[in-house]
């Protein structure tokens, strides 16, 4: 849950930090200033899996530390 602080130091003046308000206004205006300048940026990326270079049986092969020699030798 995201707190507003903006709306309890408005109900609450007295928890309010000194100089709270021109912080606030002051990285509003310098925020306003950067997207005028650099635009809205967006994230890079996806959210889709990366498909997979080897099947995940070679995979898991690969992976192993210690074969067993009782299951890879049957006569």
């Amino acid at each position: 849950m995201n707190t507003d602080w903006n709306e309890v130091f408005k109900r609450r003046p007295d928890l309010a930090p000194p100089g709270y308000e021109e912080a606030y206004l002051a990285g509003k205006a310098a925020s306003a200033e950067r997207y005028k300048k650099n635009g809205f940026k967006r994230a890079k990326g996806s959210n889709a899996r990366k498909p997979l270079r080897e099947s995940r049986q070679a995979a898991d092969a690969r992976r192993t530390r210690f074969p067993s020699i009782k299951h890879s030798q049957q006569n």
